[in-house]
């Protein structure tokens, strides 16, 4: 059978506007068009740069349209099983009306049981009514697209402790790539709509419950933290959204980070734990350590040998 000839890009296009157009009706009907703009973001004490030119092209398309998570009409009932579905480990599937409300599903089977301490926090239910200005804007492929919520504005110079960011983009983390493996041609911007829908509903109830509660994110997110984010294969899409393999992307880098702090322990290590492991040699006749380590002038080395010394069952001399 011969191969298909593959669409072009203004068949795709017209796909992917009929998509969002017959799923989404919060967002507006028609995609805007607009300059690239720089984004300056500052993140663990320096600054990013995030050009849309060299990511967008020289017109950034996106959607944009008001969307508020929790409509006002929903029982007091069904607003405590989507705080429990919400927050579930089991990632219960969740209605989506087609204003980008949020809905109980009636087929639900689920036992609903809040947890205690968000029950505690938000009784009485405070006001839910938040509503978001969302920019959903396409980059150049495999990168993904990249959603915003422009009013109020949710970045990290509003919420320096947000927890999920999208680094340097002024942007939102709604899904993790590794698992979503987002392609243009099937999903387009019709799944990262329905995320971002989630996520906002999330970062509405962040807002009630942070400072009261422990963990005040709801349901199960990946991790940030380098060491984490070292699990994912390097074969798989890299966490940033480029749509490249980790390995190909963000991996060199976050290996360099996880290198460094081990390089920082090993340092605090080596400084601090001296004077114990002095005492642990004399009691075991051997040499001090400045003796033992005399040649080992790299505190990264001491710190190792450090280490080596305090996990050995026996005396190594």
């Amino acid at each position: 059978m011969p191969d298909l000839p593959r669409p072009s890009w203004c068949d795709l296009w017209a796909r992917e506007c009929d998509r969002v157009r017959k799923t989404h009706h919060w967002l507006d009907p028609n995609p805007i068009t607009r300059p690239p703009v720089w984004y300056r973001t500052l993140i663990d004490g320096r600054w990013e740069l995030y050009d849309e030119r060299s990511a967008c092209g020289p017109v950034v398309y996106a959607w944009r349209g008001r969307v508020r998570p929790f409509a006002s009409d929903l029982s007091e009932d069904d607003l405590w099983k989507l705080i429990d579905d919400l927050d579930s480990t089991r990632r219960p599937p969740i209605g989506i009306r087609e204003d980008g409300s949020l809905a109980h599903l009636e087929d639900c089977q689920a036992d609903h049981a809040v947890r205690g301490e968000l029950r505690d926090a938000l009784t009485p239910l405070p006001a839910l009514d938040a509503e978001y200005l969302v920019e959903i804007a396409y980059q150049a492929s495999p990168a993904h697209p990249v959603p915003r919520s422009l009013e109020p504005r949710i970045t990290r110079a509003e919420y320096p402790d947000m927890p999920h960011p999208l680094r340097d983009r002024c942007g939102l983390c709604v899904s993790y790539p590794p698992e979503t493996r987002w392609t243009f041609e099937r999903d387009g911007a019709a799944l990262f709509a329905d995320h971002t829908i989630l996520y906002l509903a999330r970062h509405t109830l962040w807002c009630q419950l942070r400072g009261k509660v422990k963990d005040p994110w709801l349901g199960v997110w990946a991790s940030h933290a380098p060491r984490e984010m070292l699990k994912a294969l390097p074969t798989d899409p890299c966490q940033c959204s480029t749509g490249i393999q980790f390995g190909l992307c963000c991996r060199p880098r976050i290996a360099a980070q996880v290198e460094a702090e081990q390089a920082v322990l090993a340092h605090a290590i080596a400084t601090t734990e001296l004077a114990w492991i002095d005492a642990q040699l004399l009691a075991l006749g051997a040499p001090p350590s400045a003796l033992l380590f005399a040649l080992e002038d790299d505190l990264l080395e001491r710190g190792k040998l450090v280490l080596k010394a305090m996990t050995t069952t026996r005396s190594p001399w």
